[in-house]
Parts: C-alpha cells; structure tokens; sequence
C-alpha cells in the first residue's frame, strides 16, 4: 500500500513540476495570423526638419515681346521645420497610407538691377501637403512614395532703392494651391519609433504675386508660377493596431462600442458662403460694394484618428472637399461715370486639418472640431465702359481657420454615419480680377458655411491579429 501511495506522490510532484514549467494553460494562435517582423499597421505622428529650394518664375509676356528682353528667374532657399501624421495599413509586404504635413519655412531669394535701384523678394512661409502614401517593407525598413494636394503662403517684397521712383518697399503675402510627388525611406528603431528620409516636388502652378498698394484696401500682382524641392529627416511614433486591444480593454466600458482607431470616408452635403469687400473700397468709379453670396452643393473625403479614454474621444482628422459654390453680383455705374458690370465668385475645393474632441454614448458620438482651413477660389468680373466693355478673371487659394461640430453614429462594428457642420472664416485676403499677366485684387473676407453627411470606416475595432515582434 505504501508503495503505491509513495508512486502516486511521485507522479503528482511530476506533473506539478511540469506544469509550473509550462506556466498557465496556453492558447494555440493558427500560424496564418501570426505576422514576424516588423508591423506598419497604425495611426502615426511626428516631426521633421529639414532644407528646401526654389524657382518663381515671371510671366515673359509682361515686356510685351520686346526682343532680346527676358526676365531671370528667382531661385530662393532655406530651411523648414513642422509636422506629420497619418495612418499606415500593411497587407504582406506593401504598406497603404494616407498622410498630412504642416511645415513653417523660411525660403527666400531676390532678384536686383545691379544698380541697387530695385529688388524683388520671393519668400515662402509655409507649406502644407495631405494625400496617399504608397510603400513596400523590408522588415523594419520601409521605402515608399506619396503624392497629393499642396498649398503653400508666398510673399512678395519689391524694394525701391534711393534712385528709384520714392524709395520705400511695397510687399504682399498670398495662398497658392497645387500638387506633389515624393519619395522617402523609413527605418523603425523599435516597435513604436522610426526615422525617415523624405524628398517632395511641390508645384504650385501660376498665380499672382500681390504687391499691397499703401494707404489702400487693394493690392496689384505680376503673373508667375513656382515650384518647390524639399529634403528632409524626420522622426514617427507609431501606435501599433496590435496593442490596441490591452489600451481598449482598460478605457472602454465592458460591451459598449469603442472609437479607438484609424478611420476613412466620404461625405457630401451643402455650402453656402458670402464675400465681403472692404468698406474702404470705391470699387467700379464710385458704385456700390459688390457683396454678394454663394451656394452650392460639394463632394469629397475624410480620414483620421482616434482615441477612446472612457467616455472622452480626442482625435486628428483631415478632409477635402471638391465644391461647387458660386455667386455673383450686379454693380451699377456710378452716377456721372461711365463703369458698371457684374463680379462673380466660385468656390472650387475646401480644405481642413485639426484636432477633433468627442463624448461617446455608446455607439452615438457627440463632438467639436476646427483647426487651419484651405479654399480654393475662381474670380471673375464683366465691367462694362460705355460699350461692349472687358472681362476679367483669376485663380487664388486661400487660409483661414474653422469650427465645426457633428454627431456620429456605429450602425455597424466597423461602420459609422455622421452628420456635421462647419464653420470656415479667410478674413485676409484678395478677390481678384486679372487682365493677362497683371491682376488687381481688392481685399475681401470670404466666410462658408457647410453641413455634410457622411460615412467613416473604423478600421481596427474588434481583435487585432497577433504579432510576433523581432
């Protein structure tokens, strides 16, 4: 009897032992789901400095054609120094993307007579890019491409030396709206942290550089185009979709909905805006501000991030929108002068990017926006002379800033609908009208307002894939 009682403790201590070596019960992951290496996946942001360079070129036709004239380029440089963030999704070996930038600049170049009579000053201050990004991994090193919507804030500075016409500087700042391309190679140092290496061409395509005119509420400008090349380095801290489920698990209320992650979407709705001239203006010999309004329907996307704490949800988010806003106005001339016509205004696209803060019931989300506001502008004038008369137009882009609020609501684990107004001021600015390479631009606010509907997908609610990290 003892013997056997004397083996049966043997055994016992046995598997005791066994077990204290295997630890708790393990769960068996199929290898299809188990990812090595590094993992892209996530909502990302960051900062980058860097070097850029420059080339404004001026509209040749200003000199008429005079033979053997020509007017040299401006080639401006400098340094930049902003930010970054976006959202990465990698299925095998590639890695989609979607990305917005904010830089503040400091690149700038002349152009003299060589007599010190005149200078002419190109500067930009700012650039701003949101668009896809494109790349293909190697473990931790990841190269990709990236292309979009480019805006950037110019200035213009013409300085009269004291042998020219009064002496003194006329100067003038604007918005010019474009496109890139670029390039970049990223290296993750750890889980959360990479360094990157990014090159961008930027084309703003043509516009005018606006000179302000002194003591006035108006401006003139000089037909030109420019571009832009930018190198710079930079870092991201990524936060993996893998580990989102341990952050979810200690914020979200057991078996309510949870907002934590990458989201992209689409919305349409109504815009409505007004242009308003400076009071100061006698436009048109005298006759009566041409304020008017605008309306229209506009079409475009969203993407961004958030991030549950509770019942609290902070987030990044930005959007574009093609649009469709126009309106316009009949001035009638002045008594004793000969000039009348009509101006008109259309809003072309829209712009946003800024932080979001939301309160949750559940699957219905309640929240506020606003941040920096682009807009993209097409202006336009019929004056008439005492005969058939002249007409007149131009592109401009402007920046301001917006408010917003909306109400969202999950019909789906991954699938939310949203309702949203928005509120977009630009107080500084010029409306425009253009006569070949000269425009003359008097200073207007422009303010939209809009209300959207749309639907975003949540892309890391539920459980994320295991991933075995190097």
């Amino acid at each position: 009897m003892k013997k056997y009682v004397l083996a049966a403790a043997c055994a016992a201590f046995a598997t005791g032992a066994e077990a204290a070596d295997l630890g708790a019960q393990r769960i068996a992951v199929p290898a299809a789901i188990v990812a090595t290496g590094h993992d892209w996946t996530g909502f990302y942001a960051g900062l980058h400095a860097g070097y850029g360079w420059g080339t404004t070129k001026v509209d040749q036709s200003l000199l008429g054609g005079l033979p053997g004239a020509g007017i040299p380029d401006i080639r401006s440089q400098g340094a930049l120094i902003g930010g970054q963030f976006g959202w990465n999704y990698q299925v095998g070996q590639f890695v989609l993307g979607l990305e917005a930038t904010l830089a503040w600049a400091s690149l700038s170049g002349s152009l003299t007579d060589g007599t010190g009579t005149l200078a002419i000053r190109s500067r930009t201050n700012w650039i701003a890019t949101m668009g896809p990004r494109l790349g293909f991994a190697f473990d931790r090193a990841l190269i990709y491409a990236k292309a979009g919507l480019a805006t950037a804030g110019l200035e213009t500075r013409v300085s009269l030396g004291a042998g020219g016409p009064g002496g003194g500087d006329i100067s003038g700042s604007h918005v010019r709206g474009g496109w890139f391309v670029g390039a970049g190679v990223e290296y993750a140092l750890s889980p959360n942290w990479s360094v990157k290496v990014e090159y961008n061409y930027i084309d703003l395509g043509g516009g005018f550089g606006m000179l302000a005119i002194p003591g006035a509420p108006a401006a003139f400008g000089i037909a030109s185009s420019r571009t832009v090349h930018t190198v710079t380095a930079g870092f991201n801290y990524l936060f993996p979709v893998s580990r989102q489920a341990a952050i979810r698990s200690a914020s979200v209320a057991e078996g309510g909905f949870d907002w934590t992650g990458f989201y992209l979407g689409v919305h349409a709705g109504y815009g409505r805006g007004s242009t308003t001239f400076d009071p100061a203006l006698a436009l048109l010999g005298g006759g009566p501000s041409p304020d008017h309004n605008e309306s229209g329907v506009l079409l475009g996307g969203q993407f961004g991030w958030n991030y549950q704490i509770n019942r609290f949800v902070l987030g990044l988010e930005a959007t574009a929108s093609w649009a469709g806003l126009s309106g316009s106005a009949t001035v009638p001339g002045a008594p004793g002068g000969p000039l009348g016509g009509s101006v008109r205004s259309q809003v072309n696209w829209l712009a946003t990017m800024g932080p979001r803060v939301g309160f949750t019931f559940d699957r219905a989300l309640i929240y506020g926006k606003g941040g920096i506001a682009f807009a993209g502008l097409n202006t336009s004038a019929d004056v008439l002379a005492g005969g058939p008369g002249f007409s007149t137009s131009a592109r401009s882009a402007r920046v301001g800033w917006s408010l917003g609020a909306g109400a969202e609501y999950a019909f789906a684990p991954n699938w939310s609908a949203k309702i949203e107004y928005n509120y977009h001021n630009f107080s500084s600015g010029y409306w425009l009208a253009a006569l070949g390479p000269i425009a003359e631009g008097v200073r207007a606010k422009q303010d939209i307002h809009t209300v959207t509907l749309g639907v975003n997908y949540l892309f890391s609610s539920g459980p994320s894939a295991v991933v075995a990290r190097y």
